[in-house]
């Protein structure tokens, strides 16, 4: 709470500013960083209001061991423990990056605030608060994941993601005996994302882990929802998930794989309906291509139950090899959709074009190997 001085009859722009032992790393020779900017408008009318552009640095101690605000100008020192002339309303101006930001109210609006009203006025994808009994991190997801809507009080830190710069203001009562919380901002990397699990034979012992950073998220079941929820944030704003990382949900001895994007990270959070297209198979198997017969190019679906080397091969009736394709190292899954699957063009090792007939293909995935049949027909 600001008070003292001249600030019922002021509009000022207030930097909020945190006081090391002296300039370098960004602060200037006064000793002060700004960390945040606003601006404040009392909208007492005991007077006339009188516009100043007098910007101050709120500094943690004076040497005095007070609190005080210090005119960047040097031209007087407001004593923060003045209560004689308080102003009680504010609004307050906070600005938004892209990304994530942690925050909380500025000042007491005038209608509650939940978490649903939140999202809605700043546009958000998701709000993050820290449980305290728990410790853990309770996720409000708009339209997917809502029955954790909560009161925003003051004091709360909370996390929101926004997927564009904006300014909200806050108009309210100005908190008495609650600090005033500079914003932290970081939109990258992303440092706190949700996931939302849902599916069948969920329930139970459910884990959620990012197989390309050798992590593994908290997760837990909603019972009410039938919804699995898993939330991470690093606490020093250090990346938890990135582009591309595939995320494996394991539930009752089954398997289901994900591959995050952009798209996701933006959002702060993915919603996954996990169904067969990201069930990991129990066993290894070649299935039947498709067109068969085909002229002149096929697809040739497979099933991979381990992570493993992949080669398929072309053979004709005589058993000479035509083409061998060799696929590298391929993730546990399912590879029967186009852009999955193995494509033959029809062609021999050289660029041939091949003639009609009866042909096998086989698969070498680790210790398996499979051969099925297929024909080309001119």
């Amino acid at each position: 709470m600001l008070r003292g001085g001249n600030w019922i009859n002021h509009t000022a722009k207030l930097r909020v500013a945190a006081r090391l032992n002296g300039p370098g790393h960004g602060y200037g020779p006064d000793g002060f960083r700004c960390v945040s900017r606003s601006n404040f408008i009392s909208d007492s009318s005991e007077r006339g209001a009188i516009a100043s552009d007098e910007e101050v640095s709120l500094s943690e101690e004076a040497p005095s061991g007070e609190k005080v605000l210090l005119p960047l100008s040097g031209k007087e020192v407001l004593d923060l423990a003045d209560t004689s002339r308080p102003f009680s309303r504010a609004s307050y101006a906070l600005n938004l990056k892209t990304g994530l930001n942690m925050i909380s109210l500025p000042v007491k609006p005038n209608s509650l605030v939940t978490a649903k009203t939140l999202v809605r006025d700043l546009a958000a994808t998701v709000i993050l608060r820290l449980d305290a009994d728990t410790q853990k991190f309770i996720p409000f997801v708009p339209e997917h994941y809502e029955s954790t809507n909560f009161e925003i009080e003051g004091g709360m830190g909370i996390i929101v993601n926004v997927t564009e710069d904006k300014t909200h203001t806050f108009t309210g009562t100005i908190w008495s005996n609650t600090p005033l919380a500079a914003p932290t901002i970081s939109s990258n990397p992303v440092w706190a994302f949700t996931f939302l699990c849902r599916g069948r034979s969920l329930k139970g012992d459910l884990e959620v882990a990012n197989l390309s950073q050798g992590m593994i998220y908290p997760a837990q079941w909603d019972e009410d929802c039938q919804l699995g929820i898993a939330s991470v944030v690093d606490s020093t704003q250090q990346a938890v998930i990135s582009n591309g990382d595939l995320i494996q949900v394991t539930a009752h001895g089954q398997r289901w794989r994900y591959r995050v994007s952009e798209r996701d990270l933006a959002n702060a959070f993915v919603d996954l309906k996990l169904g067969d297209n990201l069930l990991v198979p129990d066993q290894t198997q070649l299935l039947q291509n498709y067109p068969n017969p085909f002229n002149p190019e096929t697809w040739i679906p497979f099933e991979l139950s381990l992570d493993t080397e992949v080669t398929v091969i072309i053979y004709d009736v005589q058993g000479k090899q035509i083409r061998k394709l060799q696929l590298g190292m391929m993730m546990a899954g399912r590879y029967v959709t186009a852009g999955q699957v193995v494509h033959w063009e029809g062609r021999s090792e050289t660029g041939g074009t091949i003639a009609s007939g009866t042909y096998f293909y086989q698969i070498e995935a680790g210790g398996y190997t499979e051969t099925r049949k297929m024909v080309v027909l001119k």
